[in-house]
C-alpha cells in the first residue's frame, strides 16, 4: 500500500504559535519595540528636565545687582502759567453766550498790551450749563470760560492780573512758575545720580568682594517741586492792588537705577 505524501510549498513558513493556539509572536515584537521606543523617549524627557532643574538650583545663569543714586538739578523758572477765568449768567442761553464772549475778547485786547503773543493764550475749559432756583425749576443759564496764559515777564503779572480783573476776568487761578527748557536741569541732576549709583556699586565690590561687570540696564524718573510760588485763588469782582510775585527755584530730583552683571 502506499502513502500519498503531501509537501508544504517552499513559500510557507511555519509560524510558532502561542499557547493559546493563536499565532502571535509578530505582535509581540511590535509591541516591544514600541514599549522601547517610549522608555527611551520618556528618558530622555526627564534627563533634560533634571537638568534644567539642576541648573536653576545651582545658580548657572547670569546674577545681576540694581544700585541706585539720585541727583539734585536747580533753576530759576522762566515761563508763569497764570489762569483766567470769565464767567457770565443770564436769562437766554445765547445772551449768555454772547455777553462771555464780549468779555473774553476784552481780556484778549488787555493781554495784548502786554506784548502777549497769542501762541501764548490757551482756552482750557468753555462750560455752559442750566441753573435752577430752590424749587427745581430753571432760572437761567451760565457760563463758564477759563485761558491759560503764558507769562515770561514776570514784572507784570501783577497787573496783568488787576487790568484783566477790571475789563471781565471775575476768577483767577493759581500762578504756576516752571523752565520751559528742562534739557539742561535734567542733564546736571542725571549726572549727580549717575555718579551716586556707581560710588555705591564700587562701595558694595568693596565689601562683599563681588566683581561688577558691566551695566546691563538703565532707568530714571523725577520729581520737580518748587522752594518758591505765587498764586491767586477764588473770585475777582474788583481790582485789587498788584501784588509782587516771587517765583523762587524750581528743583529738580532724578533718580536712577543701574543693573549690573556680577562675574
Amino acid at each position: 500500500m502506499q502513502q500519498s505524501l503531501t509537501k508544504k510549498p517552499m513559500s510557507e513558513k511555519t509560524s510558532e504559535c502561542c499557547g493559546s493556539g493563536k499565532c502571535c509572536c509578530g505582535s509581540h515584537s511590535k509591541k516591544f519595540y514600541l514599549a522601547v521606543v517610549f522608555l527611551v523617549g520618556l528618558f530622555i524627557f526627564w534627563g533634560f528636565r533634571v537638568a534644567e532643574m539642576w541648573t536653576s538650583i545651582s545658580g548657572d545663569y547670569p546674577r545681576e545687582i540694581t544700585v541706585e543714586g539720585e541727583g539734585k538739578g536747580y533753576a530759576v523758572p522762566d515761563i508763569a502759567k497764570l489762569t483766567l477765568g470769565v464767567s457770565t449768567t443770564g436769562a437766554k442761553s445765547d445772551l449768555v453766550v454772547a455777553e462771555n464772549s464780549k468779555k473774553v475778547n476784552k481780556v484778549i485786547e488787555e493781554l495784548k498790551t502786554f506784548k502777549i503773543d497769542a501762541k501764548d493764550v490757551k482756552t482750557v475749559d468753555y462750560y455752559l450749563g442750566q441753573n435752577y432756583n430752590y424749587k427745581g425749576e430753571l432760572d437761567g443759564y451760565m457760563l463758564n470760560q477759563s485761558m491759560v496764559v503764558i507769562v515770561r515777564d514776570f514784572n507784570q503779572i501783577g497787573e496783568i492780573v488787576t487790568k484783566t480783573s477790571k475789563v471781565g476776568a471775575n476768577s483767577i487761578g493759581g500762578i504756576v512758575f516752571e523752565v520751559e527748557n528742562k534739557v539742561d536741569v535734567k542733564s546736571r541732576a542725571r549726572e549727580e545720580a549717575i555718579k551716586n549709583a556707581k560710588a555705591t556699586a564700587a562701595n558694595i565690590e568693596k565689601q562683599t568682594g563681588l566683581k561688577l561687570k558691566d551695566i546691563k540696564s538703565y532707568y530714571e524718573y523725577e520729581n520737580i517741586s518748587y522752594d518758591g510760588k505765587g498764586g491767586y485763588g477764588g473770585d475777582m469782582m474788583s481790582a485789587a492792588p498788584a501784588p509782587e510775585i516771587q517765583p523762587g527755584q524750581e528743583e529738580m530730583v532724578l533718580k536712577v537705577s543701574l543693573t549690573y552683571q556680577v562675574d
